[in-house]
């Protein structure tokens, strides 16, 4: 059966070379392997059209034209090898010229190579030559980088509209011959940064009749073969100057960030530009400031700026801001002596003095309490009334010294360990 099916295709296949030989058209809908391709195409064909899911090949370009702008369909010429014509007419809808690397020449004197009534698209790399490339009545797009080389212009525009957003463009051209000024904007798309200008480069809004504009895009990007030297001029710009060409220019500082003492430092010319951000602190470190009343004010070191105001919090004997504990009850290092008294009478405990300190009296009521002196004076302030006045248990240790009107006022039970 498989040698059956090999003898039936090889039939096919030569039935069909032979009509090709005969001067026709060759169409191949399927290869061995079920595949279509332009490498299925007789090696001798001038150019292929393909529509409707057909490729044909075909000997000669003046049949494949004929047949590709006579289609009812959507179609594709693409070429195999160079070719002359005369001017080819499209009137047809969604038609493509393939130039596919080759170069389609037009023969007609003072005439285009192509005349696009229709729809078409021109794609690939390859060339068009000819007196003008293309007149276009019609709409046309050029796509890729084809090479388009008329001795007068690159395109004549008579009406329709160029769209060139997906080419990239060379020296290409255009002529006027629609017989009317013509709004640039609405004849012509082009890629972002092009324009059709005048032959002073300048840009034009309006085509008059029968003139010439220039399709101009921005210049190419210079490659700098030295590393760019920043130098500030102090006033938000920088110049920009390379050695390998001389090219110097002016641009605005840009990149980093202002802080409370300084405005950005730029990313390229390192100077100091635009304002200072007071919320942005150049440290993150801070002075304390004791304020004492048992409090500190928390500063930032690097402007001065006060963050807050905070509680002493002690490590042993010392606070952040450096002021000094006035007692300690057991482990815990009070500010004040008033802070350290009220939390000795709730925990019981010792109360130790680390400081000298001046009070009004300190009635104690409860149970199993002692004062260490520490080597410090205890030193009532009120007149006629006792500096301490014991109502609970307390004991009272250490050198030192408790002075006032009177030293202790007792009525609870009361040891003293100490001189007084």
């Amino acid at each position: 059966m498989k040698s059956f099916h090999a003898w039936c295709f090889l039939l096919v296949a030569m039935i069909v070379l032979s009509l090709n030989q005969m001067g026709g058209s060759l169409s191949i809908t399927a290869s061995a392997e079920g595949n279509v391709s332009l490498s299925d195409v007789d090696p001798g064909s001038v150019a292929a059209v393909t529509a409707n899911g057909v490729t044909t090949g075909y000997s000669t370009f003046a049949s494949a034209r004929d047949e590709w702008q006579n289609s009812s369909a959507p179609a594709i010429l693409t070429l195999l090898k160079n070719a002359t014509s005369t001017t080819i007419q499209v009137t047809g809808e969604g038609l493509t010229l393939d130039l596919n690397g080759y170069t389609l020449t037009g023969k007609s004197s003072y005439a285009a190579a192509i005349a696009n009534h229709g729809s078409l698209t021109i794609s690939s790399p390859g060339e068009i030559a000819g007196y003008y490339c293309v007149d276009n009545v019609g709409s046309l797009a050029v796509t890729g980088a084809p090479t388009l080389s008329g001795s007068r212009r690159t395109f004549c525009y008579t009406d329709g509209s160029i769209d060139l957003t997906q080419a990239t463009i060379g020296d290409w051209s255009v002529y006027n011959g629609s017989g009317a000024a013509v709004d640039v904007n609405a004849a012509f798309v082009l890629p972002e940064g092009y324009n059709v200008c005048n032959s002073s480069d300048e840009p034009l809004t309006t085509l008059s009749k029968s003139s010439t504009g220039y399709i101009v895009g921005a210049p190419v990007a210079h490659t700098h073969t030295s590393q760019p030297d920043y130098r500030s001029n102090a006033d938000g710009t920088h110049v920009v100057s390379y050695s390998c060409c001389n090219e110097v220019t002016t641009e605005a500082c840009t990149g980093g960030l202002g802080t409370c003492l300084n405005g950005p430092l730029c990313g390229k010319c390192g100077a100091e530009y635009g304002e200072r951000d007071a919320s942005n602190h150049a440290s993150g470190s801070y002075d304390y400031v004791d304020n004492k009343d048992g409090t500190h004010n928390k500063n930032h070191k690097c402007c001065g700026e006060t963050a807050g105001v905070e509680s002493h919090s002690f490590t042993e004997e010392n606070c952040v801001c450096t002021a000094q504990a006035a007692a300690r009850v057991d482990a815990v290092y009070c500010g004040t002596l008033g802070e350290a008294v009220e939390l000795w009478q709730v925990n019981d405990g010792t109360l130790i003095l680390l400081q000298s300190v001046a009070t009004d009296t300190i009635t104690v009521t409860g149970d199993g309490l002692t004062l260490d002196l520490n080597g410090f004076t205890l030193s009532g302030i009120k007149e006629q009334v006792a500096t301490i006045d014991n109502q609970g248990s307390l004991t009272i240790t250490g050198t030192g010294g408790i002075s006032g009107y009177y030293c202790v006022s007792n009525s609870g039970s009361l040891v003293v360990m100490c001189e007084l």
